[in-house]
């Protein structure tokens, strides 16, 4: 990719975002239609909640823009914090090759995932749309190889704050908009270093559960 505007990573995302909004639509007007009152709320007001999501994210990498893809498990605790696990990849194709030193060849492609925890607190989660603050602490994986047979590889740390806007469509059902910023922390890799993986980003997501 040449250039932060790939047009074929913003498709995706729009592609993506415009199915998770028909989805929340569907949903909602579903949702409306059989909507009965809660006669058990206050008996069922301390039951277990949590909640599994999936998003996929446009963050700044190496000069460029990439796609990243999460799912994540939150178990939500009172005064709605939560805690939970969550697992990230980058699904796009990063050519590294500027980066990596006396090669020329165009095809070096950069491979990183990673896994940590996930914190965060829901405001106004009985509204319709909630403002939803959090952050992430992953132990990351970078690995490229080049030439052939050779390859290069480095753990390091990725903090990631967050603050996103949820739709909460359903009891059991909310959609969201976020943006963060990735902080990573000890990557070397004869070239790469942890400022060339820095940036904002901007996400769509999905998450369902028990909610409420």
């Amino acid at each position: 990719m040449s250039s932060i505007f790939n047009k074929s990573i913003f498709k995706q995302f729009a592609k993506w975002g415009g199915t998770v909004f028909l989805l929340a639509v569907v949903i909602e007007s579903y949702g409306q239609s059989v909507a009965q009152p809660d006669t058990n709320s206050t008996a069922h007001s301390n039951s277990y909640k949590y909640f599994l999501q999936a998003d996929m994210q446009v963050s700044q990498i190496v000069k460029n823009a990439g796609m990243f893809t999460s799912f994540s498990a939150c178990w939500l605790f009172t005064k709605n914090y939560y805690l939970g696990i969550q697992y990230q990849k980058l699904t796009s194709e990063e050519a590294i090759n500027k980066f990596v030193p006396n090669t020329s060849i165009d095809d070096i492609i950069l491979e990183h995932q990673s896994a940590g925890i996930k914190a965060g607190y829901i405001l106004f989660s009985k509204k319709r749309i909630s403002f939803n603050p959090e952050a992430t602490i992953n132990w990351a994986m970078c690995k490229y190889q080049y030439p052939v047979g050779a390859i290069y590889r480095n753990n390091f740390l990725v903090f990631e704050p967050a603050a996103n806007i949820l739709f909460n469509l359903h009891k059991n059902l909310a959609a969201g908009l976020g943006v963060s910023y990735r902080f990573n922390a000890g990557l070397q890799l004869n070239g790469l270093s942890s400022s060339d993986l820095n940036g904002f980003a901007g996400r769509v997501f999905i998450r369902f559960g028990k909610l409420k």
